[in-house]
């Protein structure tokens, strides 16, 4: 529905991501249908795995950059970017400093681990960062996939079980 028939060049794709030739009010339109049929057609996999995905995101130390990861991530893995975004939400003002520590605490065990330490100071307490927040986060999506997965699959199921009611109500009016 919302594909060309002859694909454009890269740099002509970049230009219209940059500056859109049918104007921005068209393009946001475009992009909102795109992403609400990504949504509603995404296997149960892909949402939980985007959701999950969200989780470990949230434990990057460097601030700026989780939507960047996720961007990355989900057109290489395939996770559904609209709910990894959502679960991305799980890192916001209020739990940031809870999940930084969590990231400093890991990265300092495995540090110990190695006999190494950690100097003092703010660079070095984001590289222990950097080092723990992957572990931390690798194991916050494999306790969260199983979680995400059941209720996806259980609000899908509630959703076609509705639609179908709604179609029978509307059979016998």
């Amino acid at each position: 529905m919302f594909k060309r028939k002859n694909k454009q060049p890269f740099l002509k794709r970049v230009q219209e991501a940059a500056w859109p030739s049918m104007g921005w009010g068209r393009y946001g339109t475009m992009l909102w249908l795109r992403l609400k049929r990504v949504s509603v057609q995404a296997s149960n996999t892909s949402v939980a795995a985007g959701l999950s995905f969200g989780w470990l995101i949230s434990f990057n130390p460097l601030l700026g950059t989780h939507t960047i990861w996720i961007l990355v991530f989900s057109f290489i893995f395939g996770f559904n970017f609209i709910a990894a975004m959502i679960g991305s939400l799980v890192g916001n003002v209020w739990t940031f400093p809870a999940l930084l520590w969590v990231s400093y605490q890991v990265g300092d065990f495995i540090l110990h681990l190695f006999n190494m330490s950690a100097q003092s100071g703010f660079g070095n307490s984001l590289m222990v960062m950097m080092i723990g927040w992957p572990f931390i986060g690798v194991a916050s999506f494999l306790v969260s996939y199983p979680i995400y997965y059941y209720l996806v699959k259980s609000i899908k199921q509630a959703y076609i079980k509705a639609k179908q009611l709604r179609e029978r109500n509307k059979e016998l009016k």
